[in-house]
């Protein structure tokens, strides 16, 4: 979690005397917090304690006017990788619930559009009260994470759930929430059941199927991991409740369905609970042995999978018919052989060889004078075959091999420490950059970046990187999605033939580029792919369109549509480059005076709809046109559009990623540092 910066809420309950051992774990895996502290969270906690901990400032009130002029709550709300609430009471969640911002903790929660979790901490009766119950659904249908509380004694002398998570499993959280990993399942609600059932004989004696619960609760973490919000039901089972999981715990079999039913709708169901197919009416009283075996009447529970199965068909029948759904049109189905691009070189390399590389790769870094200490360097190799076949009469088949590099490392030594990376991937080994090259870029980019300074806020000419400039292409790509045209919910609604860019800026998708990491030689409908200029001279040519969204806009599809292996088709590019200018990066930073080179971007600050933009970044300062020293914790902050029409582009384009730009430098950006 290294340079991760977390926005820490700390509201009242006793729950809070916990924060500073959660602080402190926080910053020994070198993230950064900022904490705010509520009038009840400060009955439990100091400021000056959380202060020391944390190493910042304690942000307490909303009318601060110093830190209005300086950063305001907005940005505050805005320039953390992750906002979290622990303890979160009763209380602020029915704030976050109903949208109420009547204090700064509640309106950085309100303003933010930075991912929110929140660790719930109070009386188990609360917990499980209706109203809670009602807020906890909202909150989760609101992409909140909700983590679930422990169960145990309670400070009121109850016990049941309601306890803070432990500081350790509120850290595993943040780090899985954080991970860089791809999340294939982000989005998606997956229903599970596990454990057995418990049918009463009496209040003392049941009819139970033998299951540990372990299969659909292993099943429920992995789902978790991979992005998805997971509904668990569970019969009666001591496990512990994984990370990011909802669960929910029920005895009987008709509890089970009632659960089920109630935890819908969801986009699949993995149904492994081991339910008891019968079950008696059970006694008031328990049984005497005096009175002899007693009588027991069965009566078949209900099939919960069959269930699930009717109301399903019976939800898709009423669901209205999408007129636009359905294959694409026949007359342009790729026909004829398939071109190849050379994407498979075929090879099989040993893991002692990947191994080696890997060490090589951090050998080099950790060589680099002032690298102190590695997370670590990789070496990767894989292979993939897509078929795709149509019920139309497509039918193709494409090979990829694909190989990656990586190194990440730090530079200094105890507050001082800095983080960085570098990485290369190719479809042939032979094609990959060596090992040593990436250690030593890492290592150097780590260095760099020792003993940052602050930037004064103000307006100015921001310069970016290569590996970061490729974000601006790629909202860009986002905008003119079919799709977001379709539903109206795109900031270049309007922008079809429009002059976005200067005049000498042209964006080309081209999947037809021999060994490229995007070539394709049809897309996920079966339709051809040609080279395209998506912008040219400036102006944008048109939307990216499969069929369904292109029926819907009464245009042609385009060939960019892109599946999975389940779902309807979206849509995705292939090999994108902003063409170079005909500068060099030294000339096209001459002419600044005052301004920042960005190397790194932080935070999810970017509106599709609206194309506002603003987020955390690190990078050096340029003066009279040399870069400075480095600098860090400032955002930027403007609209796409602006910043479109404002960029220009050195001419150091290289084609090392499926996305590639040259240095690119936007004017008259703000900037909100010190």
């Amino acid at each position: 979690m290294n340079e991760k910066h977390i926005l820490l809420i700390i509201s009242g309950g006793i729950a809070a005397v916990k924060t500073p051992d959660l602080i402190r774990r926080l910053i020994a895996q070198g993230a950064r917090v900022t904490p705010v502290l509520t009038q009840s969270g400060a009955q439990f906690v100091t400021p000056l304690s959380i202060a020391a901990l944390a190493r910042s400032k304690v942000y307490t009130e909303l009318f601060d006017l110093t830190e209005e002029a300086q950063m305001g709550h907005i940005e505050l709300s805005r320039a953390a990788d992750l906002v979290l609430v622990a303890p979160a009471t009763a209380q602020i969640m029915a704030k976050m619930a109903q949208g109420m911002a009547d204090d700064l903790a509640t309106t950085l929660l309100l303003a933010t559009d930075t991912p929110v979790m929140i660790a719930p901490s109070m009386n188990v009766r609360m917990w499980q009260h209706p109203a809670t119950c009602r807020n906890v659904a909202t909150l989760r249908g609101d992409g909140i994470q909700v983590l679930h509380p422990d169960d145990g004694p309670m400070a009121c002398g109850e016990y049941g759930p309601g306890r803070l998570p432990e500081p350790t499993a509120i850290l595993s959280a943040i780090r899985l929430a954080l991970a860089d990993q791809p999340r294939p399942l982000a989005g998606k609600h997956i229903l599970v059941t596990a454990g057995p059932t418990h049918e009463p004989i009496d209040p003392v004696r049941v009819i139970a199927n033998r299951s540990s619960g372990k299969q659909g609760f292993a099943l429920a973490a992995a789902l978790a991991e991979a992005g998805a919000r997971v509904s668990l039901i569970a019969g009666p089972v001591a496990l512990p409740t994984p990370l990011g999981v909802d669960r929910i715990d029920v005895e009987t079999a008709r509890e089970m369905a009632d659960a089920v039913a109630a935890a819908l709708p969801a986009d699949a169901a993995i149904m492994v609970a081991a339910v008891a197919d019968w079950r008696v009416d059970a006694a008031p009283e328990k049984l005497k042995k005096e009175a002899g075996p007693p009588q027991l009447n069965f009566e078949k529970n209900p099939d919960i999978l069959a269930g699930l199965v009717a109301r399903s068909i019976d939800m898709a029948k009423e669901a209205p018919e999408d007129q636009y759904a359905g294959l694409a049109p026949h007359d342009r189905l790729l026909t004829g052989p398939i071109p190849d691009f050379d994407s498979d070189d075929g090879q099989d390399p040993d893991p002692a060889h990947l191994r080696a590389a890997a060490l090589e790769c951090e050998d080099a870094a950790r060589a680099v004078p002032g690298v102190t200490n590695s997370e670590g360097a990789g070496a990767s190799a894989s292979r993939s075959i897509f078929a795709l076949a149509t019920s139309h009469g497509f039918a193709g088949v494409k090979a990829g091999s694909g190989y990656g590099i990586s190194a990440s490392v730090l530079s200094g030594d105890g507050d001082a420490k800095e983080r960085d990376y570098d990485w290369r991937s190719a479809r042939h080994l032979a094609d990959l950059a060596s090992p040593a090259s990436v250690g030593t870029r890492a290592g150097e980019r780590a260095v760099k970046r020792l003993n940052p300074g602050t930037i004064k806020s103000g307006q100015m000419p921001v310069v970016f990187d290569p590996r970061v400039g490729s974000s601006f292409v790629g909202h860009l790509l986002g905008g003119i999605s079919g799709s977001a045209i379709a539903r109206k919910t795109s900031f270049l609604l309007e922008s079809l033939g429009a002059q976005l860019f200067d005049s000498g800026i042209s964006i080309i998708d081209n999947p037809h580029v021999q060994r490229g990491l995007g070539s394709r030689a049809f897309d996920g409908e079966g339709l051809p792919t040609a080279r395209r200029a998506i912008i040219e001279n400036g102006v944008l040519t048109g939307w990216l369109m499969e069929s369904a969204s292109a029926r819907q806009l009464g245009l042609e599809p385009t060939g960019h549509a892109s599946r999975g292996v389940s779902g309807a088709p979206g849509v995705s590019p292939s090999n994108v480059h902003l063409e170079g200018g005909s500068v060099s990066v030294a000339e096209l930073i001459a002419d600044i005076k005052h301004g920042v080179y960005v190397h790194e971007l932080a935070g999810q600050g970017v509106n599709p709809v609206t194309g506002d933009y603003s987020r955390g970044a690190a990078g050096f300062l340029i003066i009279n046109g040399e870069i400075a020293g480095p600098v860090s914790e400032f955002t930027i902050a403007g609209n796409l559009k602006d910043m479109f029409a404002a960029m220009t582009a050195a001419n150091d384009l290289e084609f090392i990623r499926s996305i590639n730009v040259p240095t690119l430098r936007i004017d008259g950006m703000m900037i909100a540092g010190a």
